[in-house]
């Protein structure tokens, strides 16, 4: 074969490698669509009755993931869950469980079908099918609400229970399952008439069961009917809680070398409920306004100390502190930048604060040094308080001496100054809250900021009045309406053993912004959210 030929062949078949690449394409809308059911290729078909088959296969027009971390719920629940397997664009149910006869199955996906290039998601796929002539239509639809907030709680798992007893249901899957959503409402479908208790868990573990003190739970105190085929006739409102903890626990413990400890406990602590085991070794001991922190001191170079706590059935538990952690440093750990100067200043401490010498303690305006007064917090010993005649958006300096202060290890605070301001006179803002209402209950109104913690909290009510709240920072803040049953000025959680509901709580349905130098009012018509 001559020379030229051959590299005439070689060249052809360059060409056509080069032509047969394929490149990949540039720009495209991106897919954002979710799978698609292909109701052709569902065996058996979605809503058959007379079902007698050990397994489900069902085809989409697109290549799918099962996400199985979501909740998959199967109504009413199996012994044993379903096996769930995908293998392109099918997905295979295997059914390991003996099928009640004449009954009604649903398969809620959730969120769990996506495509598997975007994660599309195939929202709330359903596959039902019942082992009797026809397939159960009757619903059931509600809200839960978070009872401590009053705000909708997403996530809640909803049960219905047949013929169990109440103490029975909490140790028991339920028969049908439904799951609230952001907005807190559920719909739980293909339901069998009859007659259940109604439970909402928050469920942390997944296990379908409500694990004591450690979940939140709602409940009704009466079974509910479940006949009509009308839902919108079906609608309740279930308010989760975390009940108070049964069992007194310590929850966090530290304790230093130098014999200082705080510790704090699961629940306020009863004055009978505890006691030192060797009381002779402990210098000082001071409780929290909640009684459910300790600050303590021990006597000597002790290696640790114990505990008794009584629990309510009049068990006795031993808890022992160790005084084991390096001691941090003595210093000043917070003063605030800014307050009012109608109230004292708070200076908080790395350790529980033993003694001071005010003489070596300076607040000073401008050049002038100011008469003060100085005290140790009684219930939050790592503070101090100190009194002054303050003026309204003024900068003042603050100095502490090296040995101004002492803890009660001995340990003097280095030199310290630090510098804050008050705020105008007509820094903070006004609400008055006109509370609207036919109701003669016993309620209170609390402010709290956009975390949800507390600011202020008015004397309790009874029935209409207008609450005022004077000298608010500028800000947003939240409020709720609380039904105080017990006349306590406390919000109080429910206990499901005992059947006690917890107090009723209403979220004011906006933000409140105050603003400087303003007086806002605001009516709140609470009879038409009860």
């Amino acid at each position: 074969m001559r020379v030229s030929t051959i590299i005439l062949m070689l060249g052809l078949i360059v060409l056509a490698v080069s032509c047969a690449q394929i490149a990949p394409l540039d720009g495209g809308a991106k897919d954002s669509y979710p799978p698609v059911v292909n109701q052709a290729k569902v065996f058996p078909p979605n809503f058959s009755t007379n079902f007698q088959a050990n397994g489900i296969s069902i085809e989409f027009d697109d290549y799918i993931k099962l996400d199985q971390s979501i909740t998959i719920s199967i109504n009413p629940g199996l012994n044993s869950e379903p096996k769930y397997r995908v293998k392109g664009k099918r997905l295979f149910i295997e059914l390991n469980n003996e099928l009640e006869e004449n009954t009604t199955y649903s398969i809620n996906f959730g969120d769990a079908i996506q495509d598997i290039t975007e994660g599309n998601v195939l929202k709330n796929f359903k596959y039902v099918f019942s082992t009797g002539t026809f397939i159960d239509s009757l619903e059931y639809r509600g809200t839960v609400y978070s009872a401590n907030s009053g705000l909708p709680l997403e996530g809640a798992l909803v049960g219905l229970y047949s013929g169990l007893s109440e103490d029975q249901v909490v140790n028991s899957p339920p028969n049908y399952i439904g799951i609230s959503n952001g907005a807190g409402w559920f719909n739980i479908e293909n339901i069998k008439d009859g007659t259940y208790h109604i439970i909402a868990l928050t469920d942390e573990n997944n296990n379908y069961q409500y694990d004591n003190h450690s979940e939140g739970i709602g409940f009704l105190d009466e079974r509910i009917e479940i006949n009509k085929p009308d839902s919108n006739a079906s609608m309740v409102d279930l308010f989760a809680f975390y009940p108070t903890p049964e069992v007194l626990a310590v929850e966090s413990k530290n304790g230093f070398k130098n014999g200082a400890a705080r510790i704090t406990f699961n629940r306020p602590v009863e004055v009978d409920a505890f006691r030192f085991l060797e009381p002779d070794s402990v210098q000082m001991s001071i409780w929290n306004d909640r009684r459910d922190t300790l600050f303590l001191m021990s006597t000597g170079k002790m290696k640790s100390i114990q505990l008794a706590l009584k629990q309510n059935d009049g068990k006795i538990d031993t808890v022992r502190i160790p005084f084991s952690k390096k001691q941090p440093k003595f210093k000043l750990s917070s003063i605030p930048n800014q307050f009012d100067y109608r109230e004292d200043l708070t200076l908080s401490f790395s350790n529980i604060v033993a003694d001071f010498m005010s003489e070596d303690i300076d607040l000073v305006e401008d050049s002038t040094r100011l008469p003060i007064q100085i005290k140790i917090k009684e219930r939050a010993p790592n503070q101090l308080n100190i009194s002054c005649h303050l003026k309204p958006n003024t900068s003042y300096k603050l100095k502490l001496d090296s040995a101004s202060i002492i803890d009660i290890a001995g340990r003097s605070i280095e030199e310290t100054s630090t510098s804050f301001s008050t705020y105008k006179e007509d820094y903070f803002g006004y609400l008055s809250m006109n509370i609207i209402t036919n109701s003669q209950s016993n309620l209170f109104l609390e402010l709290l900021d956009e975390k949800g913690n507390s600011k202020r909290i008015s004397d309790s009510f009874y029935g209409a009045e207008a609450i005022s709240f004077d000298d608010l920072k500028p800000g947003k803040y939240l409020a709720r309406l609380v039904f105080d049953n017990n006349y306590n000025n406390v919000w109080d959680t429910g206990n499901y053993q005992e059947r006690i509901q917890p107090e009723r709580v209403l979220q004011y349905g906006k933000v409140i912004e105050i603003r400087s130098n303003w007086n806002l009012n605001e009516d709140w018509e609470i009879d038409k959210f009860k």
